[in-house]
């Protein structure tokens, strides 16, 4: 297998800045890197092509496909087609925990009308929510989704419907508070009732003697 390890080259440059339509901002700054048998750069069309078990890693952001193709236009616009069986790219998203995986025969990202296209039993799950359709869009202007179901006749065992599953949050459980204790009744204090000093002996008058 032919590495290249590349960080500057406009091809991957373009890469990193157009599959991951959901990425994290964090992943653009850091280093890309690319493995593929083959490995054609046309600096003068800017064009890269990359082919067989073609696999790219920059931070959060994963991609396999059998063949990527990188292109910028002449005002600086990239696109990109992956293919494979099936194409797939991974990536965290922003400011989240959740990661945005999606699988398909053939992956397009458009620079200038800012939308990925998902062709041939396209799947993406997005945190616990998962849409699959024959072709899947997202606009990274309005940050919308689209499916479509596939023409003609399905094939038997499976089904051309666009099949979405969105599963509800898990509620935060909160214990319960335990009630107040009741405020103590008021004990009724005894009465001290200090006894007066007992009073002084008197004193007995003896009659006085007689003459």
């Amino acid at each position: 297998m032919k590495q290249r390890s590349i960080n500057p080259v406009f091809a991957l440059i373009l890469l990193a800045l157009a599959l991951p339509a959901l990425a994290e901002k964090t992943d653009r700054d850091k280093p890309v890197n690319v493995e593929s048998d083959t490995a054609y750069m046309d600096d003068v069309k800017k064009i890269g092509i990359y082919e067989g078990r073609v696999v790219l890693i920059q931070g959060t952001l994963k991609v396999h496909a059998q063949r990527l193709e990188v292109q910028q236009d002449a005002e600086g616009f990239s696109s990109a087609d992956a293919v494979g069986a099936p194409a797939y790219f991974r990536e965290k998203q922003e400011n989240s925990e959740e990661y945005v995986e999606g699988w398909a025969k053939h992956i397009e990202y458009d620079g200038r009308a800012e939308k990925v296209k998902l062709t041939g039993l396209a799947h993406v799950k997005r945190g616990i929510d998962d849409l699959r359709g024959e072709v899947v869009t997202y606009d990274q202007k309005t940050g919308q989704f689209n499916a479509v179901s596939a023409t003609g006749a399905p094939v038997p065992g499976t089904t051309r419907r666009v099949h979405a599953v969105i599963r509800a949050k898990e509620k935060t459980t909160t214990k319960p508070v335990a009630p107040a204790p009741a405020p103590a009744l008021p004990v009724a204090q005894e009465k001290i009732v200090i006894p007066p000093p007992p009073a002084a002996p008197m004193e007995k008058t003896l009659p006085a003697p007689q003459p």
